[in-house]
């Protein structure tokens, strides 16, 4: 019975120790199967850095197989750059767990990047060696290159754009040293990246880049604020000062904090070059307060500085208001071109008459002011005296067009008398003036219209007196009054003053005209009429300028009158006009004869001419 109990007992525990072994077995069959089929491969190493144990995948990841690693050192398939960190690593993993990457070779002698995972071994709590994973990183490495290629291809090319970049453009680091800048800023301010890289900021706009500034402390201090507290934004605009080695420029200076990267806590400063916005800006400000015309001061300059002058301390104040008369017959006989330049004669006159501080500006089309402060009663008067003197100069040596200027002027010494009724005081003395001199000016208009004609030529030498002096005979036989002769003789001058307003390429046109350029022509009389009209010594005779086309059997021009529907002036004028034009030498051809002229007078007698005035004209003929 007790040797049963005792095969018994025996039983049980082969039977125990043998599901024991089973376990142990499966156990040791799941663990082979995973570091087998892991995509890592394992491995162990002795106290001196041989491979003892490598898992089968090593044959996947290096086309080596696991027995050809086993008993050679680890060293022996590391690249010779990485083995001595190698070593330095498995010495620390006897002690614990640690990480290094590294390039083991593979069969083909190419090198692949792996990162071992490893830590120490223990056998009965002795230290027996060193276990790890080998973890291939090389997909990772080489998107780890290709983006730092990348990276260094992205970063050239923003070197490259930013360097040619018309904006000058400093970065500094956290010290505010200079760690890069570009060829704009070098322009700027006649630096060279190579002296200036790794330099203090500080001292660089102390000791150079100020002093291109019209105001240096002024810049220095507004940047150098930025370095004691980089925690804002800075924005200023800042004039270069012109020299024998810089141009002006004007810059807008535009720095900011850097908060991230590899200057944090430095500074990024850019220079924008902004002279052409600068200079569009001074022009846009000089056409707001100047006439664009005269370049006197316009309206708006005229009326602020009227505006900050009623205080006392310009007292007395003076006021010039001048008029030139006679412009709108300028622009209208003579052309807009012709009137602005009579304009510019009288801005150029009023600039060299007054003192610089007197504020002289131009308010409208014919109309122009003197502001003269801190200025008495005589002082006025003996500016506008040597006004008058310089006009009588300019008419002298300038006989085409003649300038007049009617003139009125006010003082005042009252603190409460505002601007707007000093101006007016001024500019009804100015309108008295004009009605006191209207005759003389109404003189010079007419001469100036008689020296356009002559200019001309529809005018010429000896065709006024002749054509004055048949005239008045012709007029005196049909028995016209003595006090109508001056009127005819005005007729006789001015009867072709719209030509004035027909292209000279039409006037004088050496071939025939076509029908739009004929259209044009007879237009003449039209605009001689409007022209007359405006002038009062030729406002009597407008009418008869209008008509003096009109042919005696209705077939003349521009309403077809016809008979004496026709004014007797305009018919005596005809008449006169074709004979002496007849008779008289031209560039195109020879002059008729006598005989000739009276026979084409006869034979359009009736038709273009009067018949009866015509015989008056002839029998007014000496060898008639």
């Amino acid at each position: 019975m007790f040797i049963f109990l005792i095969w018994r007992l025996y039983r049980l525990q082969l039977l125990e120790l043998t599901g024991i072994q089973e376990k142990l077995n499966k156990s040791e069959e799941r663990y082979r199967t995973l570091v087998e089929n892991i995509n890592d491969a394992i491995f162990t190493l002795d106290l001196y850095n041989f491979i003892t144990y490598v898992s089968p995948v090593i044959e996947k990841l290096s086309a080596f197989k696991p027995d050809e690693f086993k008993g050679k050192s680890i060293t022996n398939f590391v690249h010779s750059d990485d083995s001595n960190g190698l070593l330095a690593m498995l010495e620390k993993a006897k002690t614990e767990e640690v990480l290094y990457e590294c390039r083991l070779i593979n069969k083909s002698g190419a090198y692949r990047h792996f990162r071992i995972s490893c830590g120490p071994l223990f056998e009965s709590e002795k230290l027996a060696g060193l276990t790890g994973v080998l973890n291939d990183i090389t997909a990772r490495k080489q998107a780890e290159e290709a983006l730092k290629d990348s990276e260094e291809r992205f970063r050239t090319l923003v070197d490259d754009v930013l360097d040619s970049s018309a904006v000058g453009i400093m970065i500094l680091d956290w010290d505010f040293k200079v760690v890069w800048l570009n060829r704009a800023l070098e322009s700027f301010f006649l630096l060279h990246r190579e002296e200036i890289l790794g330099i203090s900021a500080r001292n660089l706009i102390d000791e150079r880049i100020k002093y291109f500034f019209a105001q240096p402390e002024t810049f220095a201090q507004k940047l150098l604020a930025t370095y004691e507290d980089n925690t804002y934004v800075e924005s200023f605009e800042c004039h270069v000062s012109p020299s024998e080695q810089h141009q002006e420029r004007w810059l807008e200076h535009y720095s900011q904090p850097i908060y991230s990267g590899l200057y944090a806590g430095g500074r990024i400063e850019h220079y924008y070059d902004i002279t052409e916005r600068k200079q569009v800006e001074k022009q846009y400000k000089y056409l707001s307060l100047h006439d664009s015309l005269t370049g006197l001061y316009n309206r708006a300059f005229f009326n602020e500085e009227m505006h900050r002058m009623e205080g006392g301390s310009y007292l007395p104040l003076g006021i010039i208001v001048c008029d030139v008369d006679g412009l709108k017959l300028v622009n209208d006989t003579m052309g807009h071109e012709a009137g602005n330049k009579l304009l510019q004669a009288a801005a150029n006159l009023l600039s060299n008459c007054f003192r610089k501080s007197d504020i002289v500006a131009r308010i409208g089309g014919d109309e122009f002011v003197i502001i003269l402060p801190s200025t008495d009663n005589s002082t006025v008067e003996n500016a506008c005296q040597r006004l008058k003197n310089a006009i009588k100069k300019y008419n002298k040596s300038q006989p085409e067009i003649s300038l007049s200027l009617s003139t009125g002027f006010a003082v005042s010494n009252d603190i409460t008398k505002s601007s707007t009724d000093l101006f007016k005081e001024a500019d009804l003395n100015m309108y008295r003036e004009k009605l006191s001199h209207a005759q003389s000016t109404r003189s010079i208009i007419v001469n100036t219209l008689k020296k356009v004609l002559e200019a001309r030529d529809f005018i010429t030498e000896g065709h006024a007196e002749r054509m004055q002096e048949m005239v008045v005979q012709l007029a005196i036989a049909c028995g016209i009054p003595d006090h109508m002769l001056n009127d005819l003789r005005l007729f006789t001058l001015f009867h072709d003053l719209g030509k004035i307003g027909i292209p000279d390429r039409i006037l004088f046109k050496p071939g025939p005209l076509n029908d739009d350029e004929f259209l044009q022509i007879k237009q003449h009389c039209e605009i001689g009429c409007r022209i007359a009209n405006t002038v009062p010594d030729l406002k009597s005779i407008a009418d008869w300028i209008l008509k003096h086309h009109e042919w005696f059997n209705g077939k003349g021009y521009p309403l077809g009158l016809a008979g004496e529907e026709i004014p007797l002036e305009c018919r005596i004028l005809a008449i006169v006009d074709a004979y002496d034009a007849m008779t008289s030498d031209r560039p195109y051809r020879k002059a008729t004869t006598v005989s000739e002229a009276v026979v084409e007078l006869k034979k359009c007698s009736g038709e273009q001419f009067d018949p009866q005035l015509v015989q008056k004209f002839l029998s007014t003929l000496p060898h008639q």
